[in-house]
């Protein structure tokens, strides 16, 4: 791994003691919590300052600050890194830069990288299977469903509250215990660039782009969201304010304030709300491949869009095939801020781009189709009614197909059968 000069630690520079390495796509409420308690108890263990006690990239790296270069000074000093395994986590580029980093600095010893299931995560890299997957005889749950299932549900029971603080208490004496011990790991010095460091993953796609792969476990109830939005950089060839996007279409940000959180965390967080599993599907993969696995586990669909992806070619594609497949047990949310002020002036053009994109699906009356959300509670609003509506039609019916004639969408569509 190549190097070029950093700034190098200081003596008695006081570091980040542990490195919280997550997929920003798995970001919701739950997780959020989960980070705050174990920094907390960390703290309280190791003697030190909040702020030094564990590092969060959404916490972690004050605005303004290069990103990646925050990232790398807490991966080249930190004495631990808590490794969040998710399905998604094995596709981010990042997540395998941090892992790299780790492992360099580590130079074979073991226990420097803690893996926590936080959702089953089937068929990991090899270099993954390596760290023994933390905490595994902490309780069946814990093994088999992971620890946001175990968040999700303990405030109506008191039995997995007291297990969630339980495994809380116990990762952060290990962590106090690997930051105290005399063989504290090197601090990388000088630091490389980002670019210098080869990702652990070989699955994950170079650029901050997920490979086409499948994310989550298949049981039935269950959701999958998808983002149709771009970058900020192909956000540009269509519109002039362009704070509302991020590296990639999971970091749309249509309502920033007041937490400045992607649309697609809020969305978790409403459905996880309602006792539900749910599961981001990562930016690249075809939806035309989410809808066919949902269809087979009679899981939801919810389609998170950004009008104004309507006008680049590959999201009108998407779009069109979604509608030409005139699905039944999804939903789209198409929100529109009221604060976007270029949004209002241009109003008239981006009905016309929705509807040239998904004509049966914005013109057909459905409870499904949300469309002007223009504040954050009326978006949670909207989506949980969206959402009821379409998991009460699978778990009735499966997910089924409205047929259309060619000349467009007919009257109420009506079952027929015996």
């Amino acid at each position: 791994m190549g190097a070029s000069p950093r700034r190098e630690a200081t003596p008695g520079e006081v570091v980040r003691h542990f490195l919280f390495s997550y997929a920003r796509q798995d970001f919701d409420p739950y997780l959020e919590r989960f980070f705050t308690d174990l920094r907390g108890e960390a703290r309280a263990l190791i003697g030190c300052a909040l702020e030094d006690a564990g590092f969060i990239d959404y916490r972690g790296v004050e605005v303004g600050d290069d990103w990646a270069a925050g990232i790398i000074d807490v991966a080249c000093t930190c004495g631990v890194m808590v490794a969040v395994y998710s399905p998604t986590y094995f596709t981010r580029p990042y997540c395998g830069k941090e892992w790299a980093v780790m492992t360099a600095r580590a130079g074979g010893k073991p226990g420097r990288i803690l893996p926590v299931n936080w959702l089953p995560t089937p068929g990991r890299p090899a270099v993954a299977s390596r760290p023994q997957l933390w905490g595994a005889a902490l309780g069946e749950e814990y093994a088999e469903r992971g620890l946001r299932w175990i968040v999700q549900r303990m405030g109506k029971n008191d039995d997995l509250e007291r297990r969630y603080q339980d495994i809380v208490t116990e990762l952060a004496m290990r962590i106090r215990d690997i930051v105290q011990a005399p063989d504290r790991l090197p601090q990388m010095s000088p630091r490389p660039t980002w670019d210098d460091i080869a990702q652990a993953f070989p699955d994950a796609a170079p650029g901050g782009t997920a490979p086409v792969a499948a994310t989550g476990r298949e049981r039935d109830g269950s959701v999958r969201i998808v983002v149709v939005a771009g970058s900020q950089q192909e956000m540009a060839a269509v519109r002039q304010e362009l704070d509302y996007y991020g590296a990639g279409s999971c970091d749309w940000r249509p309502f920033p304030a007041p937490d400045d959180h992607p649309l697609s965390a809020y969305a978790t967080g409403v459905l996880a709300g309602l006792g539900t599993n749910v599961y981001l599907q990562p930016a690249g993969r075809p939806l035309r491949e989410v809808l066919d696995e949902a269809g087979a586990a009679n899981d939801v669909v919810v389609v998170l869009v950004d009008a104004w992806a309507a006008g680049l070619a590959p999201y009108r594609d998407e779009l069109r095939g979604y509608d030409d497949r005139n699905e039944v047990g999804a939903v789209v949310m198409v929100p529109r801020s009221r604060d976007d002020g270029e949004a209002k002036t241009r109003a008239g053009e981006l009905d016309k781009l929705l509807i040239a994109a998904m004509p049966k699906t914005v013109l057909r009356p459905d409870p499904t189709f949300r469309q002007g959300s223009e504040t954050l509670p009326a978006f949670r609003t909207d989506l949980r009614g969206a959402y009821l509506e379409a998991q009460t039609r699978v778990r009735a019916l499966g997910r089924i197909r409205l047929q259309f004639p060619a000349g467009g969408p007919a009257d109420r569509p009506r079952l027929v059968g015996p």
